[in-house]
């Protein structure tokens, strides 16, 4: 049987690898959100008026870039520039207001290493999900050929429209 999860608008943005080295683990921090194209308060009293929750997002972003798939991002959107071969930390914040965000890194996988400040024991994945308000560490080791890969956060929608 079939999921009856529905995925909504993602935030795309590249992980651009690098053949320059270096014998560091760099910190790099990513901030994920929700996007609408309304003013947040006109929703916020929409949903209290009819007792639903805020419709989803028009996009989700990726340090405030929703990536390619969306007119509203600059031109030349945000690269994370990666050491070929070198083990990279990435904390991961949810800041959106309403959302649980999936996260992910195309060709990748990331190690969980801590969840709110708090060491966990390490968990391979290809795949994170944050809560509003979390964060998340994970390891990235770039250990693909040098080329681009796309980062993704999205939504799970199980009512889809209400």
């Amino acid at each position: 049987m079939a999921s009856p999860m529905l995925l909504l608008a993602f935030a795309l943005v590249l992980l651009a690898y690098s053949s320059v080295t270096s014998a560091e683990i760099v910190e790099h921090s990513f901030h994920v959100r929700e996007w609408w194209n309304a003013n947040i308060m006109d929703i916020e009293n929409q949903a209290l008026g009819d007792g639903h929750g805020p419709n989803t997002s028009d996009a989700f972003t990726i340090n405030g870039q929703p990536g390619d798939l969306y007119n509203c991002s600059s031109f030349g959107t945000y690269k994370l520039k990666v050491v070929q071969g070198k083990t990279h930390l990435l904390r991961i914040i949810n800041v959106a207001l309403y959302s649980e965000l999936f996260f992910t890194i195309a060709n990748h996988t990331m190690t969980v290493v801590a969840v709110d400040a708090c060491y966990t024991n390490p968990m391979v994945t290809d795949v994170v999900v944050i809560s509003p308000g979390q964060t998340i560490d994970v390891l990235l080791t770039a250990d693909q050929p040098l080329a681009s890969y796309y980062m993704a956060a999205h939504c799970y929608d199980s009512l889809g429209e209400a």
